[in-house]
C-alpha cells in the first residue's frame, strides 16, 4: 500500500465551494476508482491506494489547475511537485495510516466528527453513502476506532440511527449527503433526484405535484425517475436530521469559522 500526499502551493486553495470540492473528488477518483482511502483538505489531499498512481494523478491534478487559472484569470501553478508516495510497511501501520487520514478535518477543526467532513471516505467505510468509496468496514468497530482519537472523542461518537419525524429540509439534507450532489443539484441528477422522490414520498409525503415542483422538475420526469431500494431510503432515514449530515449547500466554504486559517490563500 501507498500515501500519497499532494499539497497545493502557497495562497491556493483546492476548493472554496462544494461543486469544487465534488469536482476534485471525482478527478482524483477517475485515476484511483477503489482508493483503500482518500480525504480531500482545504490545501491537500490524502489518498492512500495500492498502486503508485503519482504520474496519473500529476497529469489529471495539471488539467485541473489549467482550468482552475482560465476560469480564475490566473497563471501559475495550483500545486506543488507530486512526491514519491510513502510505503505501508503491514496491515497495522495501515489501520494507522487510514485512521490519520480519515481524522485530517477533525484535527484542521473543519468538522466536529469524521463523520461530518463529505470530502473524506470514512461515511463510505461505514456504509453511509450510496456510492462506496473504497471498502467497507466493520461499521461499529471502525467508527469507535477512527472517532476515539482526543481530536473527537476519547469515548468515540455514535453512528446515525435515524427514526422519528423528519422535516421536508431534513430529508433533502440527508439525500444531499448520502449521494454527494449538492442540495441545487438534486433534481438534475438521476440517482440522487430517485433517491429523493423515494425518500420524500416515505419520511416527508407530500403530493407529487409539490414534490417535482421542490426538485425543480416536471411530474412526468418524477413518474419516469426509477426505484430505489429500500435500503437507501433507510440510509437517508438514519443521517436526516444528524448535524453530522448537512446537506451540500452552495455557500462560499471559506466564510466559515472554521475555515479562518484559510482565508488568506
Amino acid at each position: 500500500m501507498l500515501h500519497h500526499v499532494v499539497r497545493t502551493v502557497r495562497y491556493r486553495l483546492l476548493f472554496r465551494t462544494h461543486e469544487e470540492g465534488l469536482d476534485v473528488w471525482r478527478i482524483v477518483l477517475r485515476v484511483a476508482p477503489m482508493p483503500i482511502a482518500l480525504c480531500l483538505m482545504p490545501d491537500h489531499l490524502h489518498l492512500i491506494v495500492e498502486r503508485d498512481v503519482r504520474a496519473a494523478l500529476g497529469h489529471a491534478l495539471g488539467g485541473l489547475a489549467r482550468r482552475r487559472n482560465h476560469q480564475e484569470g490566473r497563471s501559475g501553478p495550483l500545486f506543488a511537485p507530486v512526491p514519491d508516495p510513502q510505503p505501508i510497511a503491514d496491515d497495522q501501520k495501515l489501520r494507522t495510516v487510514v485512521r490519520y487520514t480519515h481524522l485530517n478535518p477533525t484535527r484542521a477543526r473543519l468538522a466536529p466528527d469524521p463523520l461530518a467532513w463529505p470530502y473524506s471516505t470514512h461515511r463510505d467505510a461505514v456504509g453511509l453513502t450510496v456510492n462506496r468509496v473504497g471498502p467497507r468496514r466493520p461499521a461499529d468497530a471502525f467508527h469507535a476506532y477512527v472517532s476515539g482519537d482526543p481530536t473527537v472523542a476519547l469515548q468515540g461518537t455514535s453512528l446515525p440511527v435515524g427514526g422519528g419525524p423528519r422535516s421536508i429540509d431534513e430529508v433533502l439534507a440527508g439525500v444531499s449527503a448520502v449521494t454527494r450532489v449538492p442540495l441545487h443539484r438534486l433534481g438534475r441528477d438521476p440517482m440522487a433526484r430517485a433517491v429523493a422522490k423515494a425518500s420524500l414520498r416515505r419520511l416527508a409525503p407530500l403530493p407529487d405535484r409539490a414534490l417535482a415542483q421542490l426538485l425543480g422538475i416536471s411530474r412526468t420526469t418524477l413518474r419516469v425517475s426509477p426505484d430505489v431500494p429500500t435500503d437507501v431510503v433507510r440510509l437517508v432515514d438514519r443521517v436526516a436530521g444528524d448535524p453530522r449530515f448537512p446537506g451540500l449547500d452552495a455557500s462560499w466554504l471559506p466564510n466559515g469559522l472554521s475555515w479562518a486559517r484559510y482565508r488568506s490563500m
